[in-house]
């Protein structure tokens, strides 16, 4: 979507809760505005827009927090009410299958298939959920994009990486289950090897561009969920651009595949294409502004184009995978997304 359409606003919580708001008109371009312009980051997940970065030609406004964004931006309309197709296992178990061949077969250690569950809009406006932005638990930073009858809202938890002052940070965040279960993930084998792909890949990307420090592994508790998260830290070269570590970065194994060969991400961008998950979900998002870029992982979200709607959920499948649990998680992350949006 964002090589074909230019939206009327794109917005970015940063880490202290302001919130950055940009409107149309946008310039787009390749590479990150040098002149310290601040600028969104939106490319899709197979990061193939030639022009990823959109530059508010009449600057961006600085909000306290999304809620006075949102209050700024008069979007208090009517919450759209959604009739919502059954979510059924048969599409999924399909993925499943197509997975376990390819770990059968040597090719993946892990890879991510999605669950996308569909929706019809029949009364209300998309732009109506806004405001269910604000209030969230800290973990999550809103971002979105929205104008023209389409756009997605999200609320991630997940940073790709951060870039500022010659560090760069990122986060391996895979393994999850329901929040009851929380303190069992680190004694799971299944969750610890799914993690485990993710911190050594990451770690082995960054490595690249400097000495990594790896941190001490916790777990995130989110609403319903709860995940296992290890942050990663190195020194970079000022030369380093941010072009350089998305590329060198996304997909990381906790939305794509491990190992991340070009047969494996083949394989990986057929199966989203032909499960219809939508090209924002997981696809990094980002700013650049005041000297520090930081791009999410966009997952956790809602996309919509008119009156579809739609809510995409990926989950790890290694060895140790079951189609049963497997299917449980990818309900549990949906079902999440609706309760955090009240649809």
């Amino acid at each position: 979507m964002p090589s074909t359409y230019q939206p009327e606003v794109a917005f970015f919580e940063l880490p202290d809760g302001r919130a950055v708001c940009g409107r149309a008109p946008f310039r787009a371009q390749a590479k990150m505005p040098a002149s310290g312009e601040t600028a969104f980051y939106w490319n899709t997940f197979y990061l193939d827009d030639p022009e990823p970065w959109l530059v508010p030609e009449n600057g961006v406004e600085i909000f306290e927090s999304v809620d006075d964004m949102a209050e700024a931006l008069g979007h208090s309309e009517e919450v759209p009410e959604i009739d919502w197709k059954p979510l059924e296992i048969g599409g999924f178990a399909a993925l499943f299958k197509r997975v376990r061949a390819a770990l059968d077969s040597g090719l993946l250690k892990k890879a991510v298939p999605a669950a996308v569950w569909h929706g019809e809009r029949y009364s209300g406006r998309m732009r109506g959920l806004f405001e269910r932005l604000a209030g969230g638990p800290s973990h999550l930073r809103a971002y979105g994009v929205f104008g023209g009858g389409k756009g997605f809202f999200g609320a991630t938890p997940e940073v790709l990486f951060r870039l500022a002052e010659g560090k760069a940070t990122t986060m391996a965040l895979a393994g999850t289950t329901r929040l009851a279960d929380g303190g069992t993930l680190a004694n799971d084998p299944k969750q610890r090897d799914e993690h485990a792909f993710v911190v050594d890949h990451l770690e082995a990307q960054l490595a690249v561009f400097g000495k990594v420090r790896r941190g001490e592994p916790r777990v995130m508790r989110l609403g319903t969920v709860a995940h296992l998260l290890t942050p990663l830290e190195a020194e970079v070269s000022p030369e380093v651009t941010p072009e350089e570590l998305t590329k060198a970065l996304h997909p990381t194994p906790a939305v794509g595949v491990a190992p991340r060969s070009e047969e494996a991400l083949e394989f990986l961008h057929a199966m989203r294409r032909d499960a219809g998950v939508p090209d924002s979900y997981a696809a990094p998002f980002g700013i650049a502004h005041e000297g520090v870029v930081e791009l999410l992982v966009g997952i956790r979200a809602v996309d919509w184009d008119g009156k579809a709607v739609r809510i995409a959920a990926g989950c790890g499948v290694v060895d140790a995978s079951s189609l049963e649990k497997e299917w449980e998680e990818a309900l549990l992350k949906c079902r999440s997304v609706r309760s955090v949006f009240g649809i």
